[in-house]
């Protein structure tokens, strides 16, 4: 996975781990916990499509590292 930062840089992330949640059981702790590392969370809906609700039964959580800088030109 690759993030374009503000200063043009690119920042190439690994990922770890895909999560499947459900909504009334996210862990919020692991997803919004402190790291000793640069890492990301992506989080998304996931599962089935609740008609009544109006909502995906699930969460999708990928976990990253960051891997390595990667600077275009240099």
């Amino acid at each position: 996975m690759q993030v374009l930062r503000a200063d043009r840089s690119v920042a190439v992330f690994v990922v770890d781990k895909v999560e499947h949640a459900p909504k009334r059981g996210f862990p919020a702790k692991k997803v919004y916990a402190k790291l000793r590392y640069p890492g990301l969370r992506l989080v998304t809906c996931g599962g089935a499509f609740d008609r009544q609700a109006h909502s995906y039964e699930e969460n999708t959580i990928v976990y990253a590292h960051l891997a390595a800088p990667y600077y275009p030109g240099r």
